[in-house]
C-alpha cells in the first residue's frame, strides 16, 4: 500500500495536509528534508504567536479536543535558521489520504518566533535521529508497517507562485511506499541512485566533483551588467576534499561555499557583483543562457541542471529571476527547491530495523522531469 500526500502552495510555502487526533484535526505542514520532528502550533500559539498573516490563523492542533491524545509533558525546543519553537511532546493518532497511521509522537508548540511561516508547522523528512522526542513521521509510517516499503518519493509539482497568485493550484505529491514504476509517469529516464551514509542525519550526498559547461548566449544581442562568463567554456570547481550536497525542501534557494560563488554565477552567465548589489536579471535573459552545472556523486552518478532550470521568477517583480545561489561558511552545498524542482526523487531507506528506527543502506534516486511536469519560467 502507498500513501499519497498532495503538495499544495499557500503564500509561496509548500504544504501537505495531515490529520491529528480523534476526531481528526487537519493541519497544513511544510515538508522539510532538512529536519526530523513533526511539530504543529497549538490553538493558543496560532492566535498569539508572531505572525505575518494577522488574525487569519495558520491552523493548529488542540490536544485537549482529542479523545486519543496523551502526553508526558516532555518539553522540546528547536532552533531553525528561520525561527525558534518551544512545545511539549504529545502522542496522538495520525492520518492522511483516508488512512490511519496509528499513534505517533508530535510536538505541540506553544511558542514560535517564526512569523513568516504560512503553515501550521513542519513535517520533518530527515532521518529519525534528528527527530526530538521520537517525533519522526517515519517512525509511525514505516515501523508500524503502514506502507509496503520504507521509501518515499517527491514530485514538487509544476505550479509557480508569484506576486499576482502566491497560492496557486499545484499537482505535486509526496508518496510513502511508492510503486517501482511511478517514475515512468514523471520521467523518460530511470532513477539514478546515490548512496547515503547510514550514520547521516540528513539526506547528504558525497560529492566527487562539480563541473560546468558554458556555450554562451542563444541570443547574440543580449548584453548588460547582469551578464558574465566563466574563464573557459568548461571546467571543474575547486571543491573541498570532503564536500557534501545536502538536499533540503525547507530551503527555497541553494547555499554554496563562499569561495565558489563568483565562478558558480559565471558558469550560468550571471555577474555576481551585479547580483550582490541587488541587481535583478530578467528571467527571459537567464533562460537564454546555454550552460549547465553537473554534480558527480559518490558511485559515479552525475546530475546536471541547466541555467534555464535554475530560473525562478518573482524577485521583487514577476519578470525578474531570484538569485540562484547564496554563499555560506561551509564547504558543503545545500540544494533547495530551486534545484529539486527539476527532478522526481526517491528517498529509500531500504530496511527499517526494529523499534530503534535504524536504517540500512539509504539511497536517493534522481530522474529528470518530463517537460509537462516542469515548473514554467513564465507562469504569468
Amino acid at each position: 500500500m502507498s500513501i499519497k500526500l498532495p503538495i499544495g502552495i499557500i503564500h509561496t510555502y509548500n504544504f501537505v495536509n495531515i490529520s491529528i487526533g480523534s476526531p481528526p484535526q487537519s493541519v497544513r505542514l511544510l515538508p522539510d528534508l532538512g529536519s526530523g520532528p513533526l511539530w504543529v502550533l497549538d490553538n493558543y500559539c496560532d492566535q498569539s504567536c508572531a505572525s505575518s498573516y494577522g488574525s487569519l490563523g495558520r491552523g493548529n492542533y488542540n490536544p485537549y479536543k482529542s479523545s486519543t491524545e496523551s502526553t508526558s509533558y516532555e518539553p522540546e525546543s528547536i532552533s531553525y535558521l528561520g525561527g525558534t519553537i518551544d512545545g511539549y511532546v504529545f502522542s496522538d493518532v495520525l492520518s492522511a489520504d483516508s488512512t490511519f497511521f496509528g499513534a505517533g509522537n508530535i510536538i505541540s508548540v506553544y511558542y514560535s518566533s517564526w512569523s513568516s511561516l504560512a503553515t501550521s508547522g513542519f513535517v520533518g523528512l530527515g532521518f529519525p535521529s534528528l527527530a526530538y522526542g521520537n517525533t519522526s513521521i517515519y517512525s509511525t509510517v514505516y515501523r508500524k508497517g503502514v506502507v509496503n516499503s520504507p521509501s518515499m518519493s517527491i514530485y514538487l509539482g509544476n505550479a509557480t507562485a508569484f506576486s499576482a497568485n502566491d497560492s496557486p493550484e499545484n499537482n505535486g505529491v509526496i508518496t510513502f511506499g511508492p510503486d517501482d514504476n511511478e517514475v515512468d509517469c514523471y520521467s523518460h529516464e530511470q532513477l539514478s541512485w546515490v548512496p547515503i551514509s547510514p550514520t547521516a542525519q540528513v539526506w547528504s550526498l558525497k560529492i566527487n566533483s562539480v563541473k560546468y559547461s558554458f556555450n554562451g548566449r542563444t541570443e547574440a544581442n543580449l548584453s548588460g551588467s547582469w551578464y558574465d562568463e566563466p574563464p573557459s567554456s568548461e571546467g571543474f570547481f575547486p571543491i573541498a576534499n570532503e564536500s557534501y550536497a545536502i538536499l533540503d525542501t525547507g530551503a527555497a534557494l541553494n547555499n554554496v561555499p563562499q569561495n565558489l560563488i563568483t565562478l558558480l554565477y559565471q558558469a550560468i552567465g550571471l555577474n555576481f557583483t551585479f547580483i550582490s548589489h541587488g541587481g535583478r536579471p530578467l528571467c527571459t535573459d537567464v533562460s537564454s543562457i546555454d550552460a549547465k552545472i553537473t554534480f558527480e556523486f559518490e558511485g559515479g552518478t552525475q546530475i546536471s541542471v541547466s541555467a534555464k532550470d535554475f530560473a525562478d521568477p518573482g524577485y521583487t517583480e514577476d519578470q525578474y529571476c531570484w538569485p540562484v545561489f547564496n554563499d555560506w561558511g561551509s564547504d558543503n552545498f545545500l540544494l533547495g527547491l530551486n534545484f529539486l524542482k527539476n527532478f522526481y526523487t526517491v528517498y529509500n531507506m531500504n530496511a527499517w530495523i526494529g523499534d530503534g528506527d535504524q536504517i540500512s543502506n539509504p539511497m536517493v534516486g534522481f530522474a529528470p522531469l518530463k517537460e509537462q511536469f516542469k515548473k514554467p519560467i513564465f507562469p504569468f
